[in-house]
């Protein structure tokens, strides 16, 4: 990647998580002033800041999925143990 398509990038990624400037620069800790900058090409990041962004972004982005496949393995856990009910109404 050369200097030039940095502020792309950054931009690219912030799009893709659909966050403002503003929150897409708070979630990094980066200050929004600076981060605007990269994005207008005043400024360029260092080369391994997007990166690094693009691997917190992918990597959150799994632990999202893996939390949706436990909740849904523990819901069909409690489901295979509650007991059997008769409907309402009928006696045995």
């Amino acid at each position: 990647m050369s200097l030039t398509e940095i502020p792309i990038e950054v931009r690219k990624l912030r799009e893709e998580t659909g966050l403002s400037q503003n929150r897409f620069a708070a979630y990094f800790g980066i200050p929004c002033q600076t981060y605007q900058q990269w994005e207008r090409k005043e400024r360029t990041p260092s080369p391994y800041i997007p990166a690094m962004m693009d691997y917190i972004i992918k990597l959150e982005k799994k632990v999202g999925e893996l939390e949706e496949k436990v909740a849904s393995l523990e819901k069909e856990k409690e489901a295979d143990q509650e007991p059997d009910v008769p409907e309402s109404g009928t006696i045995e």
